[in-house]
C-alpha cells in the first residue's frame, strides 16, 4: 500500500469521498442518517376556486410503506385538506372534523364554510401542542369565495394565496414564487401545482410516487387521482420471477369441530351479518321469541341461519362501497335479517324463506343503477363541455344553432344548467337560454333561472336582472336563497355596495323575499363603508318582511350612527330596541361606551357604564379598556387612573389592553415618566410588555417630535419584544416628518436585516408594508427643497417601482396617496395614468380618488374637465363629502361655470354639510372674477354671519374684484376690515389694490400704498414692481420708473416679460436709446422673447435718435419673427431713412406700409 493512503484526503469535493468516509468511520465517526418526513403538499388560489396537490408516497423511517397513499382528505363537499406528518394523526384529525362539519350541515341546512373547518382544526391541534403530528393545507370554496389556509401542528395558521408544507416544501415553494400570479386559469393552476409536487418528488428523499390533484370550484370538485406518474417503474426482469418452493405438508391431523351455540341479539347481529366470515352455525333469537318453545326456537334459528348464509354468499361479491351502503340499509330497517319480515315499505308478499335473497338481489339492482347513473353523469359532463366549446367559437347565428342541434333535439334541464354554469358571458348564456326555450317550447325550470342569476353574480353584470326576475315572478317561483346571497356578495367583494343594495331593491320590486343572510352581509359591508342610512333602510325592510332582527344587528347600526357622530339616530335606535323588548347585552353596552365616548359624549359613556352595572351585567376587560380610552382622549387622566386601578386590583394577571391604553393616555399628554413606570409595573407582575405597548410610546414620542428619545426606547424594546412592521412604520413616518429622509431610508433597509422586508405574503403584513411605502412616498414628494426636489421625486418613483417588483401590489389607499404626490410634483400625465391604473387593477375609484384627480387637473390648468369627472362620480353613486364638494366647486369656478358652483353650494347646505372657508372662498372668487360683485359681497356677509373664519384669500378676492371695476373705495373698505380682524394683508392683496390704483391713474396714491406695504414688512415681488413701473411709464414718469427698475435689480428679483417690455418702451420714448438698446439685448440674451410693442418702441426710439439703419435692421428682425408692425412705426422709420438717403430700404418700408393700408381697407369693406 502507498504511504499516501495513510494520509487523510483533502476536504471538499473529491472523487475519493468513499475512501475518505471509510477512513473516518474506522476512526469512530458515525455517519449521519438521512432525515425524511416524506411529504410534499401544496395549494393555490386560482380565478374560480382552489387547487390542492400532494404526492402519494408514505414512509416508515427509511422504508417506503405505501406508494399510492391518499393525502388529500375529504372534509366537506366543498372543502378538502392535504395532510403531512404522521398518517394516522392526519387521518384521525380530518375524519373527526369532517364528521363535525357533517353534523353542522344537518343541523343548519347550509353549506359548510372554510373558516368553520379552520377553527375546528386549529383548536384541536392547539389543545395537543404538537403531540398530534398533523401539518395541514386546507382549501375550499364557500359563499364568501375561495380560501386557502395552512395549519401547523401547534395550531398556528396562515392565510395565503399559495402554500406548501412537508419535507419537499422548499422545492415546491421555489416553483410557486417564480410562476404564481393572480387570476390563474384552471389549466394554468393545475400545471403549476403539478410542477411544484414534481419538484418535491425529485428533490426530497421522502416524497415520491404519483401526483394527486383536487380542483375545488363553486358547487363542484374534481379529484384527479394519480393525475401524473412522473417516475413510473418501467423495468421488467426478462427472466420473470419464481416464488421459492412451498412448505411441504409433513403431518396431517384431523381435529373434529364441536358445534358451538351462541346467542346474539341487537346490533351485534347486524355487525355479524356484515362481516360474512364465520363458518360456524349460529342460533339467534330476538325479544319476541323469548317465550317460544324449544322446538319453535330451533325452527326459527334454523331458518335465520339459512337466511344469514344466503345474505353472506351474496355479500362476497360486493365492493367495499356497496357493503357500506348495504350496512346503511340494515341500520335503516329496510333489510331485517333477524325477524324474517320485511319493513312496511319493502314488503312484497314473498315467502319468508326467500326474502333474504330477494332483498340482497334488490340491493344489487340498486347498486347497478348507481353505476348507470355515474355513466350518465360522465356523459352529461362531456356533452356540457362540447356545447360550451361550440358556444365559444363565435357570434350567435344559424351556423352555431346547427352545431347545437347535433347534440340533442330536446335539451334537458340538467344540460342547460351545466352549460349556463360553465359559460363566462351573460349575453352568450342568455342567447342559449332563449334558444333552448324556443326549441323545447316550454318554460325553463327554477334551477336554470338560478344558474343564470349565479352567472350574473359571478360576472357582476345586471343588465338583464329585471327581465329574468320578472319572468320568474310570472312563472310562480323566485330566486333561491343561495342565489340571492351570491348576487349580493359578488358586488360586496368588488366594493360596489350601491349595486348590491340595488339587487335587493330589484328583488323587492318583483315581490321576492331576499335571503336573511343577504341582508346581514350587506349591512356589515355598509357599516365598514359608513353608509348608516342604507343600513337603517335594510333593517326596516327586514322588519317589514317578518325576519327576526337580533340585538347584534341593532348593535351594528348603533355603532355606525354613533361613529359618524349622529347621536340622535343612535339613541332613537336604542329606544326602538327597548320598545321591542330586546335585552341589551354587554357587547351593546361596550359599543355604546366606545362610540359615544369617541365622538366626545363622555357623560353618555359614563351613563352606559353605570347603567350596565344596574342591569346586573359585570363590566369586562373591554368595558374598562373602552372607558379608560375615552377618559384619556378627553384628558381626564385622574378618572382614567382611578378606573384603571379598580380593574388592576381585581385581577391577578394584568390586563394587557388596559395597560396599553393607559400608556397611550400618558404619552398623549407628554407624561412619559408615568408611561415608563407602567411598563416596569407590568414587568414586576410577571407580564412582559408587548410590542403594542412600545408602539404606543413610540407613536406619542413621534407626535411630540422627540426623535432621539424614540430611538432610545426602540433599542430598549428589543429586550422585551421584537419590533414588528408597525414599529418600523412609526419610525419611518417620524423621521420623514422631521425631514430626515436619509435616516428614513436606513430604517427601511434595517427592516431587511430584521427579516421583515416585504416578502412574507400575509394579508396583515401586506397592509403594514403598504403603510411603510405610503409614508415614504408621501413625504418624499412633499419635500420643499428645490435643489433636491427632483431627486426626492425620483426616489419616490423608485420606491414605488421597488414595491411592485417585490410583488407587493398597491391597494386603493396607496394609489390615492401616490397619485396625490405625483400631481403635487407637477407630473400631470403620470397622475392621469395612475387614475387609470386604479381601474385596471380591478379597484373602484372612491370619492378621494376623484377629488385628487380633479384637484390636480384644476391646479394644472385643466379645470374644464371638472364637469365630466363630476358627473362620472354621480353615475357611480359616490356621495361627496365636504372636501370633495370644495374641490369640485373650485374646479367649476376656475372653468367659468360659476352658476353650477353656486348650485353645488346650495346642494351641500341642503344635505347638512357645513360649507367651510374654502367653499365660500372659491365661490366668492368665482363671482368676483366675472364682475358679479354684489352677489359675492352677499355671500361674504353670509359666511361671516354663520361664524366662518374668513382668511386673507377671501378678502383679497373681493379687493381684486372691486379694484378691477374701479370701485376703489369699496376695495379700501375691505382692506380696512381685513386689518381690523388682526389679519395681515399679503403681497397678493397689495398687488390687487396697486393694480386698481394704477389702472385708475392714481399714481400718487399707489406710491403711498407701496410705501405702506414696505412699512408693514410685506416684501414686494416681481409683480409689484411690474405694476409700479408700468403705471409710472403710463403717465410718462420714466425716470421714476427707472428708479424702481434699479431697486428691483438690487432686491435680486428677476423682471418678467411685461416689466422688460414696459421699461424698454419707456426708455426708448424718452430718448434714452442707448440704455433701452442695452436693456433690450440683455432681455434677449436671458432667453426673453420681446413682443410687438417692445419691437415697435425700439424701432421708433432708434429712428428718432437718427439711427435709421439700426432701426431698419430691427425692422427686418421684427418681420422675420412674425411680430406685428404698427403703421406709425413704419411712418417714423420711413422718414428717418429718407433723411439719410437710404432709398432702397425706404422703398421696402413703403411697400410694407402700402400693403398694410390695403389690408386695413379690405377689412373695413368686409
Amino acid at each position: 500500500m502507498s504511504p499516501s493512503l495513510d494520509l487523510p484526503p483533502k476536504g471538499g469535493f473529491s472523487f475519493d469521498l468513499c475512501r475518505r468516509n471509510a477512513m473516518l468511520e474506522s476512526k469512530g465517526l458515525k455517519a449521519p442518517t438521512f432525515l425524511k418526513t416524506g411529504t410534499t403538499i401544496v395549494g393555490l388560489v386560482f380565478q374560480d376556486g382552489v387547487i390542492l396537490g400532494a404526492d402519494t408516497r408514505a414512509t416508515e423511517g427509511p422504508i417506503v410503506a405505501d406508494k399510492n397513499c391518499e393525502k388529500i382528505h375529504y372534509m366537506a363537499p366543498n372543502i378538502y385538506c392535504c395532510g403531512a406528518g404522521t398518517a394516522a394523526d392526519t387521518e384521525a384529525v380530518t375524519d373527526m372534523v369532517s364528521s363535525q362539519l357533517q353534523l353542522h350541515r344537518y343541523h343548519t341546512g347550509r353549506e359548510s364554510r372554510v373558516v368553520t373547518a379552520l377553527t375546528l382544526l386549529k383548536k384541536h391541534l392547539f389543545n395537543y401542542q404538537g403531540h398530534v403530528s398533523a401539518a395541514l393545507v386546507l382549501g375550499g370554496v364557500d359563499i364568501t369565495g375561495p380560501h386557502l389556509h395552512t395549519i401547523y401542528p401547534h395550531g398556528s395558521t396562515d392565510t395565503l394565496p399559495f402554500a406548501t408544507m412537508g419535507s419537499g416544501s422548499l422545492a415546491a415553494m421555489s416553483v410557486f414564487e417564480s410562476k404564481y400570479k393572480e387570476n390563474l386559469s384552471r389549466d394554468e393552476g393545475i400545471q403549476i401545482v403539478v410542477e411544484a409536487i414534481c419538484a418535491g418528488i425529485f428533490n426530497d428523499l421522502g416524497s415520491g410516487s404519483n401526483v394527486d390533484v383536487c380542483v375545488i370550484t363553486k358547487g363542484n370538485k374534481d379529484y384527479l387521482r394519480n393525475h401524473l406518474l412522473p417516475n413510473p417503474r418501467t423495468y421488467v426482469n426478462p427472466k420473470g420471477f419464481e416464488f421459492p418452493k412451498k412448505t411441504e405438508v409433513l403431518l396431517t391431523k384431523i381435529t373434529p369441530l364441536k358445534e358451538k351455540v351462541e346467542v346474539i341479539e341487537g346490533d351485534a347481529m347486524e355487525d355479524l351479518c356484515i362481516s360474512g366470515v364465520s363458518k360456524s352455525k349460529f342460533y339467534y333469537y330476538n325479544s319476541e321469541s323469548v317465550n317460544c318453545s324449544r322446538r319453535e326456537k330451533k325452527r326459527i334459528s334454523t331458518l335465520q341461519t339459512r337466511t344469514r348464509f344466503e345474505v353472506c354468499e351474496h355479500m362476497k361479491i360486493l365492493s367495499r362501497a356497496q357493503v357500506l351502503k348495504f350496512r346503511f340499509a340494515l341500520k335503516c330497517g329496510k333489510i331485517d335479517p333477524l325477524s324474517c319480515k320485511f319493513s312496511s315499505s319493502f314488503s312484497n308478499g314473498s315467502s319468508s324463506e326467500s326474502y333474504g335473497k330477494a332483498k340482497v338481489d334488490s340491493f344489487m339492482d340498486d347498486t347497478s343503477h348507481s353505476q348507470d347513473d355515474a355513466l350518465k353523469s360522465e356523459a352529461m359532463r362531456k356533452t356540457v363541455h362540447d356545447v360550451c366549446r361550440v358556444l365559444d367559437t363565435g357570434p350567435w347565428g344559424p351556423a352555431l344553432e346547427d352545431a347545437l342541434n347535433t347534440f340533442d333535439d330536446m335539451p334537458q334541464p340538467e344540460l342547460v344548467v351545466g352549460v349556463v354554469r360553465r359559460l363566462k358571458h351573460v349575453k352568450v348564456a342568455l342567447q342559449y337560454f332563449r334558444w333552448v326555450e324556443t326549441k323545447t317550447e316550454r318554460p325553463h325550470c327554477p334551477e336554470v333561472y338560478n344558474a343564470l342569476l349565479m352567472l350574473m353574480a359571478r360576472t357582476r353584470n345586471l343588465d338583464y336582472l329585471e327581465q329574468i326576475l320578472e319572468e320568474m315572478g310570472q312563472a310562480g317561483f323566485g330566486p333561491s336563497n343561495n342565489t340571492c346571497i351570491e348576487l349580493v356578495s359578488s358586488f360586496i367583494k368588488s366594493r360596489k355596495l350601491r349595486e348590491a343594495f340595488g339587487v335587493i331593491e330589484t328583488m323587492r320590486k318583483f315581490k321576492f323575499r331576499p335571503a336573511y343572510s343577504a341582508y346581514t352581509t350587506l349591512i356589515g359591508a355598509l357599516s365598514a363603508a359608513h353608509e348608516a342610512d342604507l343600513m337603517l333602510t335594510l333593517l326596516h325592510q327586514m322588519q317589514e318582511i317578518g325576519y327576526e332582527v337580533s340585538v347584534h344587528l341593532f348593535t351594528t347600526l348603533i355603532r355606525a350612527f354613533a361613529r359618524d357622530g349622529r347621536i340622535d339616530a343612535a339613541l332613537s335606535l336604542l329606544d326602538e330596541m327597548k320598545s321591542n323588548s330586546f335585552n341589551a347585552d354587554i357587547v351593546l353596552y361596550n359599543v355604546c361606551i366606545d362610540c359615544f365616548g369617541k365622538v366626545g359624549k363622555l357623560d353618555m359613556a359614563w351613563k352606559f357604564f353605570h347603567e350596565m352595572k344596574s342591569q346586573g351585567l359585570i363590566p369586562d376587560d373591554v368595558t374598562y379598556t373602552s372607558m379608560i380610552g375615552v377618559l384619556c382622549k378627553a384628558e381626564r387622566l385622574d378618572e382614567a387612573v382611578e378606573l384603571f386601578e379598580e380593574l388592576d386590583r381585581n385581577r391577578s394577571v394584568p390586563c394587557v389592553y388596559a395597560y396599553n391604553t393607559m400608556i397611550m393616555g400618558y404619552g398623549s399628554v407628554g407624561k412619559f415618566d408615568k408611561a415608563y413606570s407602567l411598563l416596569e409595573r407590568q414587568k414586576r407582575k410577571g407580564c412582559i410588555p408587548s410590542v403594542i405597548a412600545y408602539n404606543c410610546i413610540l407613536t406619542c414620542l413621534g407626535r411630540k417630535g422627540k426623535v432621539e428619545e424614540a430611538f432610545r426606547v426602540f433599542e430598549e424594546m428589543k429586550i422585551d419584544a421584537a419590533p414588528n412592521l408597525a414599529t418600523y412604520n412609526i419610525l419611518v413616518d417620524m423621521l420623514c416628518k422631521a425631514g430626515d429622509h436619509e435616516a428614513a431610508l436606513k430604517v427601511r433597509d434595517s427592516m431587511k436585516e430584521a427579516g421583515l422586508f416585504p416578502n412574507i405574503m400575509t394579508v396583515h403584513i401586506m397592509i403594514d408594508r403598504l403603510l411603510v411605502y405610503t409614508s415614504l412616498i408621501r413625504n418624499f414628494c412633499k419635500c420643499g427643497r428645490k435643489e433636491d426636489g427632483h431627486k426626492m421625486k425620483e426616489d419616490g418613483h423608485k420606491i414605488y417601482k421597488e414595491m411592485m417588483h417585490r410583488g407587493c401590489f398597491p391597494d386603493l389607499m396607496l394609489l390615492n396617496n401616490y397619485m396625490d404626490c405625483v400631481f403635487k410634483a407637477g407630473e400631470i400625465e403620470k397622475g392621469r395614468a395612475l387614475f387609470e391604473e386604479i381601474k385596471a387593477r380591478g379597484l373602484t375609484p372612491d370619492v378621494r380618488s376623484y377629488s385628487i384627480l380633479i384637484h390636480g387637473l384644476v391646479k394644472a390648468g385643466f379645470s374644464r374637465e371638472t364637469y365630466k369627472l363630476f358627473y362620472e362620480m354621480k353615475e357611480q353613486g359616490l356621495h361627496l363629502d365636504t372636501r370633495a364638494y370644495n374641490i369640485v366647486i373650485d374646479g367649476f369656478c376656475k372653468s367659468g361655470k360659476v352658476n353650477k358652483a353656486y348650485q353645488l353650494l346650495e346642494e351641500m347646505k341642503a344635505k347638512g354639510l357645513q360649507p367651510t372657508v374654502v367653499t365660500y372662498g372659491s365661490v366668492i372668487d368665482g363671482l368676483a372674477k366675472i364682475d358679479r360683485l354684489d352677489e359675492a359681497y352677499m355671500l361674504f356677509e353670509e359666511a361671516k354671519s354663520k361664524g366662518v373664519d374668513l382668511n386673507v384669500v377671501v378678502y383679497s378676492s373681493l379687493v381684486d374684484g372691486f379694484g378691477k371695476v374701479g370701485r376703489i373705495d369699496e376695495a379700501y373698505l375691505i382692506l380696512e376690515e381685513l386689518m381690523q380682524k388682526d389679519l395681515t394683508p399679503n403681497t397678493y392683496t397689495w398687488n390687487c389694490l396697486l393694480d386698481a390704483l394704477v389702472k385708475a391713474e392714481e399714481i400718487d396714491e399707489s406710491l403711498v400704498c407701496f410705501q405702506n406695504m414696505k412699512n408693514l414688512k410685506c416684501p414686494p415681488n416681481e409683480v409689484t414692481y411690474s405694476i409700479m413701473i408700468n403705471g409710472l411709464c403710463k403717465v410718462r414718469k420714466f425716470n421714476k420708473a427707472f428708479v424702481f427698475w434699479q431697486e428691483m435689480q438690487k432686491q435680486g428679483l428677476k423682471p418678467n416679460t411685461i416689466t422688460y417690455t414696459t421699461m424698454i418702451s419707456g426708455l426708448a420714448r424718452v430718448g434714452n436709446v442707448l440704455e433701452a438698446k442695452d436693456l433690450f439685448e440683455r432681455f434677449k440674451s436671458s432667453g426673453g422673447i420681446p413682443d410687438s410693442a417692445c419691437y415697435n418702441a425700439m424701432i421708433e426710439g432708434l429712428s428718432n435718435a437718427n439711427k435709421a439703419m439700426d432701426a431698419y435692421t430691427l425692422f427686418e428682425e421684427t418681420r422675420l419673427k412674425g411680430c406685428r408692425i404698427y403703421s406709425k412705426t413704419c411712418v417714423v422709420l420711413l422718414d428717418a431713412l429718407h433723411k439719410v438717403d437710404c432709398l432702397e430700404q425706404a422703398a421696402i418700408v413703403g411697400a410694407v406700409l402700402r400693403e398694410m393700408a390695403k389690408s386695413q381697407h379690405a377689412t373695413r369693406l368686409s
